[in-house]
């Protein structure tokens, strides 16, 4: 927790085979949703925390920095309890199929 609050944001690695987008959407469900008094909508199963794309050159790395706003950090920053976050990532290119890769981890408090 004490690196995403003073960094604001999640920051992660990406890297294509080809060159792309990679594009990366952190996520809560919805009862962690609640659980941090964070409005989310009736029909909504999670609420989305920061996303972020960017260019990546053929087999290189691209930093991907996921910016939190102040109302989801000081949302984080209330709970005693650690927080779960899902990570989706989706890498595209021209003429190439989509593919994604879910992750999961926790934010320990």
């Amino acid at each position: 927790w004490r690196t995403i609050r003073r960094a604001r944001a999640v920051t992660l690695r990406c890297r294509l085979d080809v060159a792309g987008r990679c594009r990366a959407t952190a996520t809560v469900s919805r009862a962690v949703a609640r659980r941090l008094r964070l409005k989310i909508g009736a029909r909504a199963a999670a609420l989305t925390v920061g996303t972020r794309s960017t260019t990546v050159r053929r087999g290189r790395f691209s930093t991907l920095r996921i910016v939190l706003t102040r109302r989801i950090r000081a949302a984080f920053a209330r709970s005693r309890r650690s927080i779960p976050l899902r990570l989706r990532v989706t890498g595209t290119a021209s003429g190439r199929r989509a593919a994604s890769v879910t992750r999961s981890f926790t934010i320990r408090r």
